[in-house]
């Protein structure tokens, strides 16, 4: 994949409400098919597109843990996720804390 490709993948996912795009979303975004979307997605980032589309959430939700204060569920829901508990697992596993704890240390 190109770098502008990866660019526009990122404002698709960025700017997309809900839940996470699938990879034949994500695929179709680049116009090729999926399995190949998904090798050359991993040669060109060094992740799965999983991986990196979870990597841009989280750092969606520190945005606006850090820069709002909208409400947990209210951030998990406009995330796509099922609940402020699916979340807050999720937010933990990749950031190392709870949401509620990176809103309060101010990171």
């Amino acid at each position: 994949l190109s770098m502008a490709q990866v660019r526009m993948l990122h404002d698709y996912v960025e700017n997309r409400p809900g839940a996470a795009p699938t990879i034949s979303e994500l695929a179709r975004q680049c116009g090729i098919g999926p399995r190949h979307f998904m090798a050359l997605f991993r040669a060109t980032t060094g992740q799965t597109v999983r991986q990196w589309v979870d990597a841009q959430r989280i750092a969606k939700a520190r945005r606006l843990l850090t820069e709002t204060r909208i409400p947990l569920k209210v951030i998990a829901f406009d995330l796509g996720f099922a609940n402020q508990s699916v979340f807050s697992t999720a937010f933990k596993r990749l950031a190392g804390v709870s949401p509620r704890q990176y809103r309060n240390n101010g990171n």
